[in-house]
């Protein structure tokens, strides 16, 4: 029987969600903005204000109805970021990688981050475990990192249950201090999201089909058509493709 702890219903924690954001550069990185979402019973008024006021870096607590993420929580998640990220912006042209999550793909959320100066790009619905960074080569050692360490905190308690505050900490070390010190470029150029594609991983080249030269000859030159565009997202999906290709068109069609 694999090992377990008993923990009394009272000292059971809710879901919380974290809206995390990495890059393959170092020094972005350690600005970017690492949210956790949580329920009105998960975080306390009190635990949100204090651990607001205490929390490392970029790190914030944000007390909601639900743990879950949402289209409103999004438009304030790009805010946020578009702040942290504004002396960059005269540089850099960022582009956001993200998922097909309901949250992620309202017409409010795509005018913000056109609004902002965002490009974005999405990871194909179904593909996400696949050629999303954070999925395909993060999140199994960002668990992990919690797991091994919440069990030290655990077997540190006189009573074998972590406290609120150490918890919290625990959060706040998660999205600094793993997320600051792993090098993200790997994970990045493994799944072709950055790089030439030399690089991609051996799961991605696995599941890729060996391309003739006749079928490499007959994709078209130029832009996809429409109807390949929405085989990105989930089907049934309603989504203006403009809205999203439509900044990048405009930055091409630019005068220099």
């Amino acid at each position: 029987m694999d090992p377990f702890q008993r923990v009394r219903e009272g000292e059971l924690r809710g879901p919380v969600t974290h809206v995390a954001a990495v890059t393959t550069h170092p020094g972005v990185q350690r600005i970017l903005p690492q949210v956790f979402i949580g329920s009105a019973q998960t975080f306390t008024e009190a635990f949100a204000q204090q651990f607001n006021e205490e929390a490392p870096g970029p790190v914030y607590f944000w007390r909601e109805r639900s743990a879950w993420n949402s289209g409103a929580l999004m438009l304030r998640f790009l805010e946020l970021l578009a702040a942290m990220l504004h002396t960059w912006l005269s540089d850099w042209q960022p582009i956001l990688l993200m998922d097909t999550a309901s949250c992620h793909l309202s017409a409010e959320v795509t005018a913000k981050a056109n609004e902002l100066g965002f490009w974005l790009l999405v990871a194909p619905a179904q593909l996400t475990w696949l050629l999303q960074p954070l999925d395909a080569n993060g999140f199994a050692a960002y668990k992990a990192f919690l797991r091994r360490e919440h069990r030290l905190l655990a077997s540190l308690a006189p009573d074998g249950v972590v406290a609120e505050r150490d918890w919290a900490k625990l959060l706040c070390r998660v999205a600094t201090e793993f997320l600051v010190n792993r090098n993200w470029a790997r994970a990045f150029s493994g799944t072709g999201a950055a790089g030439d594609q030399t690089s991609l991983s051996r799961t991605l080249y696995s599941q890729l089909r060996p391309c003739t030269e006749v079928e490499v000859a007959s994709v078209p030159p130029g832009a996809p058509a429409t109807e390949h565009l929405k085989r990105l997202f989930p089907r049934n999906r309603r989504v203006n493709i403009a809205s999203y290709f439509q900044p990048v068109v405009d930055a091409l069609l630019a005068p220099p």
